[in-house]
């Protein structure tokens, strides 16, 4: 197209920036639009077409989407590409702070107040808890979701001290449905102030597991992922999985037939640690087992690694020494160790199913 054309012809260099979620570079998209104003990006700077949320004045405010902003006096955020997507974000906030989508009678009961997603159905409800609800929403939406998870546990810690077990139950049930929320870390700006944010953040990422488990942190810090798959001891492989500052290396992976006893895990782990040990590969900083202490003792008498498990059942890691440690759900370190576990298994079972098509078409 002519218009193409042209907008490639002015363009003098590309830049790009990382972000750590979807919505993260949704958000930072329309930030730059409306700092920027760029000729030929009309649709996220006229305040129409993308979806927006709105939360109005008033006593009993509504939370809205809408496609264009009017000066009335409410706020708005956005505005968001992906309507799907912000209208599923505001449909997990509404089981931890309800809001109204509408106005009501006196009275009146809504069918979402049934569930609990509206207000009000709720006899308990007042000003200051209407006003602390939009509130937590605005953070949500504003990026700020990492500190509202700080501010509800502390008071969640605060009502189990006084025994007052129900609300720090309710309080325990809207931290988990937070932490799970696909909302941004961070703000847009922080992108533009810092464009190896990602990078860093990861890196942290390692660093803190390598305070955790008392190790010395390095440059490119080398962590391998391993797990076994098979079914009733047929066509059993390992996987070995690597990453890097704590990013996925995915051109280290290996893969693995496991040539002993068909049906022990613990055979097939000391197999595949005893190969990768004859290999010039690059030695890991540190080995991470799909699996508990035995499974740890199997690669150990394998080689001579830093080895760690991780339970599935607990999400208990196993240390070198067999003792135990659990870590917060929401920790980063944890976190990492989850995400290479569960890379480790993905690569692993699909090698497997590869393995058994081929002998189901022979």
């Amino acid at each position: 197209m002519p218009k193409t054309e042209l907008m490639v012809s002015q363009i003098a260099k590309i830049r790009y920036l990382e972000t750590a979620t979807e919505i993260d570079a949704l958000l930072l998209e329309a930030e730059v639009v409306r700092k920027m104003q760029p000729k030929y990006n009309s649709e996220l700077k006229d305040n129409k077409s993308y979806p927006r949320v709105k939360i109005t004045k008033g006593s009993k405010p509504l939370v809205l989407i809408v496609r264009n902003e009017k000066p009335d006096g409410s706020r708005y955020f956005g505005p968001y590409p992906q309507g799907q997507k912000i209208r599923w974000l505001l449909r997990n906030i509404r089981k931890v702070f309800p809001y109204y989508t509408e106005k009501h009678r006196p009275e009146q009961i809504c069918f979402r107040g049934h569930l609990g997603l509206c207000p009000c159905g709720q006899a308990n409800w007042n000003k200051i808890l209407e006003r602390s609800t939009i509130n937590n929403i605005a953070k949500i939406l504003r990026g700020e979701r990492p500190k509202l998870i700080s501010d509800l546990t502390k008071a969640m810690k605060s009502a189990a001290k006084e025994n007052n077990f129900e609300t720090a139950l309710k309080l325990k049930n809207q931290i988990d449905i937070l932490t799970n929320l696909g909302v941004p870390a961070h703000q847009p700006w922080e992108y533009e102030t810092n464009p190896n944010l990602v990078a860093e953040r990861n890196i942290q990422k390692v660093q803190e597991l390598c305070g955790l488990l008392k190790f010395e942190y390095k440059d490119n810090f080398r962590i391998e992922g391993y797990d076994i798959s098979h079914v009733s001891g047929s066509s059993v492989v390992a996987s070995m999985v690597v990453f890097t500052s704590g990013v996925k290396d995915t051109g280290e992976y290996r893969r693995f037939k496991i040539k002993t006893d068909k049906n022990n895990d613990f055979a097939a782990m000391f197999e595949v640690l005893s190969r990768r040990k004859h290999n010039d590969w690059r030695p890991p900083d540190l080995v991470l087992i799909d699996g508990g202490t035995e499974q740890v003792k199997a690669a150990q008498r394998a080689a001579d690694y830093n080895f760690i498990g991780l339970a599935k059942r607990d999400e208990t890691i196993i240390l070198g020494n067999h003792q135990e440690l659990r870590l917060p759900r929401n920790t980063a370190a944890l976190k990492l160790l989850q995400e290479i576990r569960d890379e480790a298994h993905r690569f692993a079972q699909n090698y497997h199913k590869k393995l058994r098509s081929r002998k189901m078409l022979q």
